[in-house]
């Protein structure tokens, strides 16, 4: 008995561990660049517009038009739930020098806001404070919920990027009960994020 517990936590730190071994380093307009695993496959192939082979890890350019399009990254042929989808939009309208300048009341009464509109769409079971971070020298807005899913409670943080001509947000999801396979690995994705 416990030789099979042994070799089931080996199995699973040795899933952990190659889950989290870089696969592809994605770029998308001048700025943005993240990360990817290989157990995390973009779901539409069609955007990459140019590919290069490394020895470490392979770079791929995304095409980008600032309309809303957005790149999805999944587990390919699995009942395991995590995403990370990236959206970049045309004029936010909103600067650095404008996320820079948000107090805490202000982050709290855009907690509200945004709360709302997500329970709009899906229940929230738990929102919590929206950070403002340094991320690469650049201010990104960090909110964090925990929220309903089909099969579990999912864990969802959202990195928000604002610039003057665009914004892009960054949602990394994952479903909690499988947080022993993706929490490390989503981790270690935003770890390599740049704006």
């Amino acid at each position: 008995m416990r030789k099979s517990v042994i070799l089931i936590l080996l199995l699973l730190s040795s899933f952990s561990a190659s889950a989290q071994a870089l696969a592809g380093k994605y770029y998308i307009g001048n700025n943005l660049s993240i990360g990817i695993p290989y157990t995390l496959k973009l779901r539409d192939t069609y955007c990459i517009t140019s590919t290069t082979k490394g020895t470490t890890y392979d770079t791929y350019r995304l095409s980008y038009d600032y309309s809303g399009q957005k790149y999805t990254f999944a587990p390919e042929n699995s009942d395991l739930y995590a995403r990370i989808i990236i959206e970049m939009i045309a004029d936010a309208g909103v600067s650095q020098y404008d996320v820079k300048s948000l107090t805490p009341n202000d982050l709290a009464k855009l907690d509200v806001v945004w709360e709302q509109s997500v329970a709009q769409m899906l229940p929230v079971v738990k929102w919590y404070p929206t950070e403002k971070c340094i991320i690469g020298g650049k201010y990104v807005l960090v909110s964090r919920m925990v929220r309903q899913g089909l099969s579990g409670n999912v864990m969802v943080v959202q990195y928000k990027y604002y610039s003057t001509f665009y914004s892009t947000e960054i949602t990394m999801s994952y479903r909690i009960s499988e947080s022993y396979i993706w929490k490390s690995v989503i981790d270690n994705v935003a770890k390599t994020l740049s704006f």
